[in-house]
């Protein structure tokens, strides 16, 4: 990764039911793919910049921005990335406990289910996307809610905080399935 920064943002929502239609569906139809990094985003070697936009909010975003110094301290259950001689790697993991991905499941040469696959690679100063959703149900109570996850992933070696909405990234992996 030579002198870049890997700037990862997180832009993730949550609803229920009750926001399936109507205005519900409507504010989170218009949440964007992508936001404007705050400065502190380009403050170490590694960050994630989280925003939140939750229905018990309102859809009212909320955000964050933590500090690494190492790809291994990266608290990502639904990525991998990977040093690369040119940049990194960036693999998304299938959430097992997600109920929608039964249509998105595929197998190996050895009939084995794969839940890692295989998103972009990036070289310096480029950025991918990633988004995908899910439906969940609590064990405990049996409710269950749906979730949508954009990630923006880049590999700067400049400073630029409106990257992920002023440009386009090398590439996108997409994964959305039909939620009922």
């Amino acid at each position: 990764m030579n002198s870049s920064r890997l700037v990862i943002q997180l832009l993730h929502s949550r609803w229920t039911k009750a926001s399936r239609g109507g205005d519900g569906a409507v504010t989170r139809a218009e949440l964007p793919l992508a936001s404007h990094l705050p400065l502190e985003s380009f403050a170490a070697p590694i960050t994630l910049h989280t925003v939140r936009f939750w229905e018990r909010d309102d859809f009212v975003p909320s955000d964050g921005v933590t500090r690494f110094d190492t790809i291994a301290e990266l608290p990502l259950r639904d990525l991998t990335i990977r040093p690369a001689s040119d940049g990194v790697s960036v693999v998304h993991i299938r959430d097992q406990l997600n109920a929608a991905i039964a249509d998105r499941l595929y197998t190996d040469e050895f009939g084995n289910t794969v839940y890692g696959i295989d998103a972009f690679s990036l070289s310096d100063g480029e950025w991918g996307q990633i988004q995908y959703n899910g439906r969940y149900t609590c064990i405990d109570s049996g409710r269950w809610w749906y979730e949508q996850s954009v990630y923006n992933i880049g590999l700067f070696t400049d400073i630029d905080v409106k990257r992920f909405t002023a440009t386009d990234p090398i590439d996108r992996f997409v994964e959305l399935a039909t939620l009922h």
